[in-house]
């Protein structure tokens, strides 16, 4: 068979086995591939005192988590894989003042992070006997330790086995964990 490496080929086998081949939408999944080339490396079951697989929407979340990816269903009903990236889009909406009738900005700040750390290169069987065998990449935040003066971490494992793929993805996380989340509600009815 073909060795199966990347996220989007990952998913895409799942989905296949799952009997949904004809409901893919083979490009998007071909160019999310071309786009993300980082290998990731997973074993079913996880462990060797596992008895039970896990189901396909679970690996296949796992899988999305460790890359940024999404499944999501096309205009067509046809299922895509898609990449979470920070875009903003060629024709955003424009709200005019007399539009408006009233906004609100809401600020959550309580998961802020000053440390992310990413578990990546699991490894199946250990020989130390550890329970877990996992490498991580941790990245630290200026802003978040001093200017949000928060010393909380976020981990996540991924199925990530570079670990200069780890130290980028840790980063990223970090750009996300170190500030408030913010939504912005504008009422026009």
């Amino acid at each position: 068979g073909v060795y199966i490496k990347t996220g989007p080929d990952m998913a895409r086998h799942l989905l296949t086995l799952a009997g949904l081949s004809g409901s893919l939408d083979t490009a998007s999944f071909d160019a999310a591939a071309e786009l993300v080339p980082q290998r990731l490396g997973l074993a079913i079951p996880a462990t060797v005192a596992d008895k039970k697989s896990p189901a396909y929407r679970d690996v296949i979340t796992a899988i999305n988590r460790s890359i940024f990816g999404a499944i999501v269903l096309s205009d067509d009903f046809e299922i895509k894989y898609s990449l979470l990236t920070p875009e903003k889009p060629v024709s955003a909406m424009g709200f005019m003042e007399a539009d408006t009738l009233a906004f609100s900005v809401e600020s959550v700040s309580d998961k802020i992070a000053s440390t992310v750390k990413i578990n990546y290169n699991n490894r199946e069987y250990e020989v130390t006997g550890a329970a877990t065998a996992f490498d991580t990449a941790i990245y630290s935040s200026d802003a978040a330790t001093y200017l949000a003066e928060t010393e909380k971490e976020f981990s996540l494992d991924t199925y990530l086995i570079n670990q200069v793929d780890a130290e980028i993805y840790a980063s990223r996380w970090a750009l996300i964990y170190e500030t408030a989340f913010n939504s912005i509600k504008i009422d026009t009815a």
